[in-house]
């Protein structure tokens, strides 16, 4: 039997398939090169994929040198089926993206099968989300079989997998994205060897002290390049949240936390605050966390932390120098500096303390910030404490000059303001006298017209009395 009749055999109109999947597989057995992409485009098409159509589907994939994506999302794929197809397609030159998602029938012989593919593939995504039976003997293998890969994301969001330990015994040095979301894993590998990664969701999961632990070492490692965390919905207390807090004193790539739906009190969000800033001293508030910017739905504490969190996120959000503005918004103001200070459970500072770790010859700069941004008394406080300072700065004969001269010119400018406002006022009253007068005027000739009319009462009741 020759190929076309392969192919007629395995996909032609008895077979119940459309012609829109008839026309894209045959497409692809002819190496088309506009064809990139291949998805199921009816649900029922995949029902007529026999064994057959399998075979040579997966030999049409091997074959083809600019298919670049491949989607059998619920294609129905059995451990048979699975063992025919990838039987065929050992390897692909050209193929980048493979989604096996909502393929519930298929476990741990069917993927089994698919080894020699993933070991000769140049894959970059993989995506083998929503399989029930995909379980931690499936997860062992795969991470095996790409072990050394170029992969870059890697997509097992709602298997079933509680262990991932397999993947501290194993290197993907390019994995950017790494979704685990919704599996039953209590802990994870140090990771410290995957320090190109990039986002990592754990949403749904059972993640507790232990995976914190791990967590926090990839936090702290400088070379991490992890933006995103999602830890939303698992078994995270307060303890865990301050191991989590504490790890990213310094770290300065993780930007979005998405920690709602855990067992987090106002007490672990504490921590969190504090590490966007510390109001201990300067120094501390200056070069707290200025990157993280994004925390997801931190509705379940108390209203002041969560309003004190959401203003430090904005701040790292949206100004050019975060760290200077909270030190300008937080420990030049008393008030808030001390709201913080009762927050975070240490004494607040006072402005002699405060004002103590500056540098002197820094100190009117600092105190010109002070003026323009706080309050009246916060000047006067900051004025009171550094002036034995300022005077040592201060040339005063040059000084006491520049004063006389200001004061000068102050006068200078109140003549010019008195002279300007004497004269608008008198032409003002020139312009009402002139008016007022013009009215008198007006009036006389009207009375003296009256008068010479003989009209003296214009009043009907007068006029009555004296016809009697």
């Amino acid at each position: 039997m020759d190929e076309e009749e392969q192919f007629n055999q395995a996909f032609g109109e008895h077979t119940g398939m459309s012609a829109d999947c008839r026309d894209i597989v045959n497409r692809i057995k002819n190496n088309d090169n506009e064809l990139k992409y291949f998805s199921i485009l009816d649900s029922e098409d995949a029902e007529h994929f026999t064994n057959q159509a399998w075979k040579l589907f997966g030999r049409y994939i091997k074959n083809n040198t600019h298919l670049q994506k491949l989607s059998l999302f619920d294609f129905h794929l059995n451990d048979e089926q699975m063992a025919v197809f990838f039987g065929e397609l050992i390897s692909s030159v050209s193929l980048e993206w493979l989604c096996m998602s909502y393929n519930h029938e298929f476990g741990v012989d069917g993927l089994r099968c698919t080894i020699p593919f993933f070991r000769n593939s140049n894959l970059l995504t993989i995506d083998f989300a929503r399989n029930r039976n995909f379980n931690i003997e499936c997860f062992e293998l795969l991470i095996r079989a790409i072990h050394g890969s170029p992969v870059k994301k890697l997509s097992l969001d709602g298997c079933s997998i509680n262990d991932v330990s397999a993947l501290g015994n194993s290197s993907l040095p390019l994995l950017e994205t790494l979704q685990l979301e919704q599996n039953s894993i209590q802990s994870i590998p140090a990771l410290e060897n995957y320090t190109n990664l990039q986002t990592l969701n754990l949403r749904g999961n059972n993640i507790g002290i232990d995976g914190c632990r791990t967590l926090s070492h990839l936090l702290q490692n400088e070379d991490s390049r992890l933006e995103t965390l999602n830890l939303d919905n698992n078994e995270i207390d307060d303890e865990g949240a301050e191991i989590i807090a504490n790890s990213l004193k310094n770290n300065t790539k993780l930007e979005s936390l998405i920690i709602d739906g855990n067992n987090i009190t106002k007490k672990g969000f504490k921590a969190f605050l504090k590490i966007l800033i510390d109001v201990s001293s300067i120094n501390y508030t200056y070069n707290s966390n200025h990157v993280l910017t994004d925390m997801f739905k931190v509705h379940n504490v108390d209203g002041d932390v969560r309003q004190h969190i959401d203003n430090m996120l904005n701040i790292n959000y949206d100004d050019d120098n975060p760290g200077r503005r909270k030190v300008i918004n937080y420990q030049l103001n008393t008030t808030k500096r001390s709201e913080l200070a009762d927050l975070q459970g240490i004494t607040c500072p006072t402005h002699n303390s405060v004002y103590a770790q500056l540098d002197p010859v820094v100190l009117p700069d600092f105190l010109a910030i002070v003026g323009e941004e706080c309050t009246h008394n916060d000047l006067y406080c900051a004025l009171i404490t550094t002036a034995p300072d300022l005077t040592s700065l201060v040339n005063k004969p040059v000084a006491i000059k520049e004063q006389i001269e200001e004061k000068k010119e102050w006068i200078a400018s109140l003549n010019a303001e008195y002279k300007r406002k004497m004269e608008a006022l008198a032409a003002e009253n020139s312009r009402q006298n002139s008016s007022l007068n013009a009215d008198i005027l007006r009036l006389n000739e009207e009375l003296q017209s009256l008068s010479q009319t003989g009209v003296s009462n214009p009043n009907p009741a007068n006029r009555a009395s004296e016809n009697t």
